[in-house]
């Protein structure tokens, strides 16, 4: 459960990311088509390790093609907010066990200053000047809201306060 959240990660830093133990799951290979598409730069050692760079990374349309393979797809957004002041991404798709909004997760973002519109399935996101930490209180505990939170505040200026998040094992 912490694979997918780490390798959205990834997109955050300028620096190698080295990633042991990552398992070769069908969410995974499309999380790093992903990545590849926005020019991060991934490479398999002979270890099984995964190195990620995504120094030359750019935020750029992301197609449903992509992010229907994979829910998970949604945690680009806040990296890419954080990272690079806007995203376009389509609406994820991948899980069929009933309905998951990602109302938390774009009221969150809003809450850090991102100017967020969503039409024809496809979320449009942009923060020209930054995120800015803020005291977001999530309606429920939701894992994937908490953590794409988490991750756009890591570059956000000021300081950021998550209050009833996920307490699961992968969010710590």
């Amino acid at each position: 459960n912490s694979a997918l959240p780490i390798l959205a990660a990834s997109i955050l830093s300028k620096e190698s990311i080295k990633l042991n133990n990552i398992p070769k799951l069908l969410d995974i290979i499309s999380m790093l088509e992903v990545l590849s598409d926005l020019n991060t730069n991934i490479c398999l050692n002979d270890d099984d390790a995964l190195i990620i760079n995504a120094e030359k990374a750019q935020s750029k349309n992301i197609i449903e093609e992509l992010t229907k393979k994979t829910r998970a797809s949604i945690l680009l957004l806040g990296p890419l907010l954080a990272r690079f002041r806007k995203a376009t991404i389509a609406l994820p798709g991948g899980c069929n066990i009933g309905k998951r909004p990602i109302d938390m997760h774009i009221n969150g973002l809003m809450a850090m200053g991102a100017n967020i519109q969503i039409k024809d399935n496809i979320v449009y996101a942009s923060c020209p000047n930054g995120l800015v930490g803020n005291t977001i209180n999530l309606l429920t505990p939701s894992v994937g809201a908490t953590e794409n939170l988490i991750m756009a505040a890591s570059l956000a200026k000021g300081t950021t306060i998550l209050t009833n998040i996920a307490l699961e094992p992968e969010i710590f």
